[in-house]
């Protein structure tokens, strides 16, 4: 399965996402894959890929994991994949949170494993492939040869969120000092 979703205003609580162009991002879910299962017969060893992109293609990152769980990311869609050397619950749901800085073109990466019941930073600050104008896409792609008994192509996601960024304190000041302005003159 290749497919892209394309994000809306319900995803960001009312705001367009393309009208979010500075600042950090933060996105998280759950997921739940299926069994290990090996490499593919095509030798490919990808079993799910999210790919974080703006409304013009521009390729952040990627997360995902391979035919056996192991979860893994790289910013560079044509390199390697980095192991976390975790490997995805197939049985509960583990999390994932990105925050994805837009104003600095990095990302952060922190792991939630239920097994331990705790969140591991796996990644800070790292450089992003492209810089993105904005969080408008994932692509999703994924494999697996499993496909009988019922299990065949159980790969779980649930529980996305998508944070606003959180206006910078100085902007936050200058708001409120324009805003206090406007007060005093609306009162003379």
């Amino acid at each position: 399965m290749t497919y892209d979703y394309l994000l809306d205003s319900f995803d960001f609580g009312g705001v367009a996402p393309a009208s979010i162009t500075t600042g950090v991002i933060e996105v998280g879910f759950y997921f739940c894959p299926n069994p290990g299962d090996g490499p593919s017969p095509d030798g490919s060893n990808e079993k799910f890929t999210m790919t974080f992109k703006d409304g013009v293609g521009n390729v952040g990152f990627q997360f995902g994991y391979d035919r056996n769980n192991l979860v893994t990311y790289r910013a560079d869609p044509s390199s390697a994949w980095i192991s976390t050397g975790i490997t995805a619950d197939q049985n509960f749901y583990d999390g994932v949170r990105f925050d994805i800085d837009l104003t600095n073109e990095l990302f952060s990466f922190d792991y939630f494993d239920f097994s331990a019941s705790s969140w591991t930073n796996i990644v800070t600050g790292a450089a992003m492939f492209q810089a993105m104008d904005d969080l408008s896409v994932l692509g999703w792609q994924l494999e697996d040869s499993i496909n009988a008994g019922n299990l065949a192509g159980k790969n779980f996601f649930d529980d996305f969120s998508f944070g606003q960024p959180v206006p910078e304190p100085t902007s936050l000041a200058v708001l409120v000092i324009f805003g206090s302005i406007a007060i005093a003159f609306c009162r003379r």
